[in-house]
């Protein structure tokens, strides 16, 4: 596996061989899910476009609809600096106006946008939030900023070395306790199998099952549900980060194994419901 360093800090490229020795029949098929985060990039040794996310997702999961998420891709080379992050937008919605075709199936991809716009700018931010609108042309959902990246080594933080999860759990939790309190959030319930995060699946001989990763996410996955409830809680792939630890077809399946007791409308918000509710999806 090779190490890219990006904007987004080390990412990990999955290794594809590696990542095939496990494959798994769809639990569920007929289930419908939205995705509500994932990537699509150019990289060195880790290319994710549209021909990458259908074939992860044609592995039996019924895919209705995707979500992509801003990851400082395909940003306009040249004019003023705050509004190159449009281009990103306007290339998930060139990939969103391929799939809305029909001619790569029933899959919906990047119905929704989330971009980027640099909120340090002030009042100038409004100016670059109405140009991403104008660039979705109405897929254009929301925005991100991220933090906590500094591309400097001697610098620890949560995102690129965190502390082992025995002395952290408890703090996370009565965090999650006090953010669920408020009604305005939503959870994302994902982007555990990512290399910066808990568990090195990645450096074993081979992928784990999807009951490996439905053990090993279960206390986190169950804070959050029992916490926020299904209607504020959405799965996620994340990929291709997480693509890092398993196959697309593989995680699907951890995340139905560990709602395997939830009733059908429980089963529907974690899955599409919350998703489509919140990024607003037809």
């Amino acid at each position: 596996m090779t190490k890219e360093t990006s904007q987004l800090g080390n990412v990990l490229n999955p290794d594809a061989a590696w990542v095939a020795k496990v494959n798994e029949p769809a639990l569920e098929p007929e289930l419908p899910i939205v995705d509500p985060h994932h990537h699509l990039w150019q990289r060195a040794g880790n290319d994710y476009l549209f021909h990458d996310l259908l074939a992860d997702t044609q592995t039996g999961h019924n895919i209705a609809a995707t979500v992509f998420v801003d990851c400082h891709s395909m940003y306009r080379k040249d004019g003023p600096a705050e509004l190159r992050c449009t281009g990103e937008t306007e290339f998930a919605n060139g990939v969103a106006a391929m799939s809305a075709s029909g001619l790569y199936g029933n899959l919906r991809a990047c119905a929704g946008i989330v971009g980027h716009v640099d909120l340090r700018l002030g009042s100038r931010a409004g100016a670059v939030f109405d140009a991403q609108i104008a660039a979705g042309n109405g897929r254009f959902k929301g925005i991100r900023h991220q933090t906590g990246w500094d591309a400097d080594p001697g610098i620890r933080n949560v995102r690129t070395d965190p502390t082992p999860h025995d002395e952290v759990r408890a703090a996370w939790k009565q965090s999650m306790a006090e953010l669920a309190k408020r009604q305005n959030i939503v959870v994302k319930v994902g982007g555990l199998g990512m290399a910066m995060g808990w568990f090195d699946f990645y450096r074993q001989p081979s992928p784990p099952s999807s009951q490996a990763l439905a053990d090993a996410f279960r206390p986190w996955v169950e804070t959050c549900i029992d916490l926020f409830g299904p209607d504020r809680c959405m799965f996620e792939s994340n990929f291709p980060v997480d693509k890092i630890t398993s196959g697309y077809g593989v995680l699907w399946n951890a995340f139905k194994r560990l709602a395997s007791s939830a009733s059908a409308a429980e089963k529907t918000a974690l899955f599409s419901g919350t998703a489509r509710r919140v990024y607003k999806l037809a």
